[in-house]
């Protein structure tokens, strides 16, 4: 019995920021002047690392949207009222899900702690605005969502992250920032949605281009009665076709630009570094390329290299990291606690 209650229990909780937000995580160390917040309760799937002096304070998080997915996730009317607000807006339904994803986790009864309702977590005021009289609807709840995502998609001229950010902390922070604000919360929100999309959307790649091989295999087969086998030899396959668009899209469909592009992943992260106040005395150096992303320069202790190295990380998780940072001052000791 004393071995099982040595046995550290941690209860999921959101960490109440001073800007707002919230952070839900499964447990926090202080470390320093930052708390570390860890998403998981395997200390080595991840944590963020929040000044202590901004959070206000913790408390118990709701069941875990994980939990609620399991049901929400598979209901068979989801699909159904994703695609109809697709196709009735002109944005991309792998775009919505990954925004409803990120919002609800799939459950069409969140409630954030700010009062947030639904699918789409809208606002009291915002669902009085877009005319839906119930949040907890999912048809109603997402029909609203997505028609005010397209208009922060028209009114940021398609610029995803701008429009995102927007539906997450507000249109007039965007405004007061001239981009993505920077908190934590937001960056961490945009990345998120932004990195589910470019998965679903390189997987459906994968799977038509998978399918269009065999298809092209079957037809050279039909045409080409298979003859005695030789050693080594492979039958060789046709072209791949219809590797464009997947049919149903319209020209005039809005798909938000993907942050693949080298020079747009390396411009936010520059963006975001610049924003970070502790990083103010570092020289640091972005180059990003098709594959990869890499940080040189200087900075002036080992937090400086991890916030670094977290910020630059949270824009694009698909192509490979590469670290060369130089820790410089007196203060460039390798901070005890590693990742």
């Amino acid at each position: 019995m004393i071995a099982l209650l040595a046995v550290p229990l941690h209860a999921a909780e959101l960490a109440n920021l001073r800007n707002g937000f919230s952070l839900r995580h499964e447990r926090h160390e202080i470390i320093g002047d930052m708390t570390r917040l860890y998403m998981s309760a395997d200390a080595s799937s991840g944590y963020v690392d929040v000044p202590t002096a901004d959070i206000e304070g913790y408390e118990p998080a709701p069941p875990d949207p994980q939990q609620a997915q399991t049901s929400a996730a598979t209901h068979p009317d989801l699909k159904a009222i994703v695609a109809a607000a697709s196709t009735q807006n002109r944005i991309d339904a792998d775009f919505i899900a990954s925004v409803i994803h990120a919002e609800s986790a799939n459950n069409p009864h969140a409630v954030s702690p700010k009062g947030a309702q639904g699918l789409m977590q809208l606002m009291p005021g915002t669902a009085s605005m877009l005319g839906v009289k119930d949040s907890f609807d999912p048809a109603a709840n997402v029909d609203g969502g997505v028609r005010y995502l397209r208009e922060l998609l028209l009114e940021y001229h398609g610029d995803a992250a701008k429009a995102l950010a927007a539906y997450n902390a507000g249109p007039q922070r965007v405004q007061q920032y001239r981009g993505v604000p920077p908190y934590r919360e937001t960056h961490a929100y945009v990345a998120r949605v932004i990195n589910d999309f470019n998965r679903k959307k390189l997987a459906e790649r994968k799977q038509l281009l998978a399918q269009n091989h065999n298809n092209a295999r079957m037809l050279d087969a039909a045409y080409h009665p298979p003859q005695k086998a030789e050693p080594n030899k492979q039958i060789p396959a046709t072209p791949e076709a219809n590797s464009g668009s997947r049919s149903g899209e319209t020209a005039s469909t809005i798909e938000p630009p993907r942050l693949t592009n080298g020079a747009t992943v390396q411009s936010h992260i520059e963006q975001a570094l610049g924003r970070e106040p502790s990083l103010s005395g570092s020289h640091i150096s972005v180059n990003v390329t098709d594959t990869a992303i890499q940080l040189s320069g200087t900075v002036a202790s080992a937090k400086d290299k991890q916030t670094a190295d977290r910020i630059a990380q949270s824009f694009d998780g698909n192509r490979k990291f590469a670290d060369k940072l130089l820790v410089t001052g007196q203060n460039g000791a390798a901070n005890p606690t590693k990742k």
